[in-house]
C-alpha cells in the first residue's frame, strides 16, 4: 500500500510540474499580450494627438489668413 501511494505521490507531483510550467507559460503570453495592447493603445493616442495637432493649425492657419 505504501508502495502504491508513493506512486500516486510521485504521479500527482509529476502532473504539478506539468501545470505549473503550463500556467508560466501561459502567464509570460498574457503579459506579452497586455504590453503589446498597451503599446498599440499609446501609438493611437500619439496619431491622434497628431491628427487633432494638425487640425488646429489649419484652423489656426484658415483663420489667420482670412
Amino acid at each position: 500500500i505504501i508502495r502504491s501511494q508513493m506512486f500516486e505521490v510521485k504521479k500527482a507531483q509529476d502532473e504539478l510540474e506539468i501545470k505549473r510550467k503550463l500556467l508560466s507559460d501561459v502567464m509570460i503570453e498574457r503579459k506579452t499580450h497586455e504590453k503589446l495592447k498597451e503599446k498599440a493603445f499609446e501609438d493611437f493616442q500619439k496619431e491622434l494627438k497628431a491628427t487633432e495637432a494638425k487640425e488646429i493649425d489649419e484652423l489656426v492657419s484658415f483663420t489667420y489668413n482670412n
